[in-house]
């Protein structure tokens, strides 16, 4: 998260923090071996960038948690 918040900063919009998403791979995947070295699932960028990135958007200034019918 330290990577993700330094990259995209503190206030940032959902669109903001999909274009960094769409970048993402190759730092994601150095942090992943850094911070879980002995743990290869940590590895599975499906999972873990996705998650990382669906958490880190509930900041995002036009986060809505569910649409309102």
């Amino acid at each position: 998260m330290t990577e993700l918040e330094r990259r995209v900063g503190q206030i940032f919009s959902t669109m903001e923090l999909a274009q960094v998403q769409d970048d993402a791979e190759v730092w994601c995947t150095s942090a992943a071996h850094e911070l879980a070295p002995e743990s290869p699932w940590a590895w599975e960028l499906d999972t873990v960038q996705n998650a990382a990135f669906h958490r880190y958007s509930r900041r995002a200034t036009d986060y809505q948690m569910g649409l309102q019918q």
